[in-house]
């Protein structure tokens, strides 16, 4: 009795070559996922061929001094961080003040640190996002909100700080109003 050549089972190395190409494909389809993302570890890109690269981090140098400026009580800077910007403006009702900071400390460790500001001052974490060199973090304290970004970049890490507060508006107590006094022309 023969069966339908049809139904017979592929050989063996057919199977083997034809899962190879499937994990070949996946592969292929996970590496592209991650350099549209800008997630490909420095050891997997191409080395630099001369030319600047639009996708090459910038060099972060360590500054001699902290630029001018004010640190937030609410969330305080990493210790041994530098300050390299600094600026506050009103944006309609808001105040919004944005920092920079830079430090040689570990990505982890300025992680950590941020945790347990965040803890220490009363921020509630509402959105948490990273990547391999990267944790962005949405915290809220009241009706202030913050974005606070750390970025791996060059054996050093740079921490941003937005935050968002809204501006209590004084506005003077009305004054009683006195009723008019009708002048009277003189007799």
């Amino acid at each position: 009795m023969s069966q339908d050549p049809a139904l017979q089972r592929p050989s063996r190395p057919g199977a083997l070559a034809a899962a190879a190409l499937v994990v070949l494909v996946i592969a292929g389809a996970a590496a592209v996922g991650f350099a549209v993302a800008g997630q490909i570890p420095a050891s997997f890109q191409p080395a630099s061929t001369g030319s600047s690269s639009a996708v090459a981090a910038t060099p972060v140098a360590l500054p001699a001094a902290d630029v001018t400026g004010e640190d937030l009580v609410a969330l305080p800077r990493y210790p041994g961080s530098w300050r390299t910007a600094f600026h506050r403006e009103t944006q309609g009702g808001t105040l919004v003040t944005n920092l920079a900071y830079v430090t040689d400390a570990e990505l982890d460790d300025v992680r950590g640190y941020y945790r347990g500001v965040f803890r220490q001052h009363g921020w509630e974490v509402i959105e948490l996002d990273f990547s391999l060199t990267q944790w962005v973090f949405l915290v809220s304290s009241g009706q202030d909100v913050a974005l606070v970004t750390f970025e791996s970049r060059e054996g050093n890490v740079v921490i941003e700080v937005e935050l968002e507060q809204p501006q209590v508006i004084t506005t003077a107590p009305p004054q009683p109003s006195v009723p008019a006094v009708p002048v009277r022309p003189a007799p």
